[in-house]
């Protein structure tokens, strides 16, 4: 697990789970960077699925590129996918209001 910005107190998380070594994961990578140094109250988390299996699992993670946003401990959003920042964006600014 990659902390991209850690931040405290930490109220709202942004998950990433990825494969290295896949297009789509490689191309939201950046994407997700970018977001986390223009997000000042977003906790981004990077996560293999091939170093920890377990956590996916537990997340019930069976495509990827895929992020949860997480508020408050629980998984209030899941996007599956490429997605740009301004999506990206537009997703958590429903829950950092």
């Amino acid at each position: 697990m990659q902390h991209l910005k850690k931040r405290q107190p930490l109220a709202l998380v942004s998950q990433i789970f990825g494969q290295l070594g896949v297009g789509p994961c490689r191309m939201q990578s950046p994407v997700l960077e970018a977001l986390s140094e223009e997000v000042d109250n977003v906790d981004f988390v990077k996560m293999d699925v091939d170093a920890n299996p377990d956590t996916p699992a537990k997340f019930g993670i069976r495509a990827i590129p895929t992020l949860l946003v997480q508020k408050d401990g629980e998984v209030v959003e899941r996007l599956t996918g490429f997605h740009t920042k301004d999506q990206l964006a537009a997703v958590l600014s429903k829950y950092t209001k």
